[in-house]
């Protein structure tokens, strides 16, 4: 009860000319004499933004066991019809996360002892360029679909439409099925997961014909799987998203 008390309580970009925006549709919808011409790709670069998930550290155990004791406290305040135990468990709230966040912080470990996976993971979402690799695998389709129309390399000055793309954020996220989400965990079970956006714009009036979110989940594995042998299963991951979210784009949108 506890737990859903406290669930209850806790509760890329790119930027375009249009303050208010339609429903996006699932799928690109043009009259029949919309001339696309050449389309040329543009994705966003710089490094993608990158939340891991990990092993609960004395920081989070803290923070977490805080808000549980204080959240318990109130729950059971909150059922006594008279008042008085709610004003204690307020008066007391200090007290209660304090005893919480030194229970808590026993629980998690350094955050410095999980810090050389976590740098490895993050070596290999820049080695890997999922960004990159993601432009030149929509080419590659693009191309196969579309022929010459889907132009390859920089943007030439015929270009008529442009297919705008960005990652805005790989996660390895920490996957509950049941059970409390904020329960201590040695090595937690993480979900791969990426979102990203697109956009197809016509070049001459900068107006949008189309956009659309990109999701993709992948694989679940505890947290030292995802960084063990140099993070080799985080490559695969990340290689399988691109080829997901490339077919999805150029099948979706063409």
């Amino acid at each position: 009860m506890a737990f859903r008390l406290l669930s209850a309580i806790v509760v890329v970009v790119l930027v375009s000319g249009c303050a208010h925006r339609a429903p996006v549709p699932t799928k690109l919808s043009l009259r029949p004499d919309t001339e696309l011409g050449p389309i040329a790709v543009l994705t966003h670069t710089g490094p993608v933004p990158a939340r891991f998930g990990g092993p609960t550290t004395r920081a989070q155990g803290a923070a977490n066991r805080a808000l549980e004791y204080t959240a318990t406290s109130m729950y059971v305040g909150a059922h006594d019809r008279s008042g008085v135990v709610l004003f204690l468990a307020l008066l007391a709230s200090p007290v209660t996360a304090t005893i919480g966040a030194i229970i808590g912080a026993t629980e998690g470990e350094p955050a410095t002892k999980s810090q050389p996976a976590r740098d490895a993971l993050a070596r290999a979402l820049l080695e890997t360029d999922p960004a990159a690799a993601l432009r030149m695998r929509v080419l590659a389709l693009g191309r196969e679909r579309l022929g010459t129309t889907f132009a390859a390399g920089r943007v030439p000055e015929d270009a008529r439409t442009l297919l705008e793309l960005r990652l805005s954020e790989v996660r390895l996220e920490k996957w509950v099925v049941g059970g409390n989400a904020l329960a201590p965990s040695a090595d937690p079970f993480l979900v791969f997961r990426v979102r990203g956006q697109l956009r197809l714009v016509r070049v001459e009036d900068r107006t949008e014909l189309f956009a659309r979110p990109l999701e993709h989940e992948g694989a679940t594995r505890v947290f030292s799987a995802w960084a063990d042998d140099n993070a080799a299963s985080f490559r695969t991951a990340l290689m399988e998203a691109v080829e997901a979210l490339a077919v999805q784009i150029v099948e979706d949108t063409f």
